[in-house]
């Protein structure tokens, strides 16, 4: 697993991102609660937020401030769609 989280994440991400990615995948923090909906749960001992992510087919969205303000991608939308990149491959 740990070998297909660096290669994955590692790609075009900055260090402290891919690591708050990594920490979520390591910790389960992500959790598909429906066909185009997950909750992102906080990382233990890093934070007390959990966040829902949804996609329409085409785009992600966070509840997050940083996504909902900025309308940028969040650390948040990254750790989904490494989850579900490993899913497809049969690693989570």
């Amino acid at each position: 697993m740990e070998e297909i989280i660096r290669y994955e994440v590692g790609k075009g991400m900055v260090g402290s991102v891919r690591n708050k990615v990594r920490a979520f995948i390591e910790n389960g923090c992500v959790v598909q609660v429906g066909p185009k909906s997950w909750i992102v749960r906080p990382i233990p001992g890093y934070n007390k937020t959990t966040y829902e992510v949804t996609s329409d087919g085409s785009f992600f969205r966070c509840s997050c401030q940083y996504n909902r303000t900025k309308g940028l991608v969040c650390s948040h939308i990254l750790a989904v769609t490494e989850y579900i990149k490993m899913r497809r491959l049969g690693y989570a």
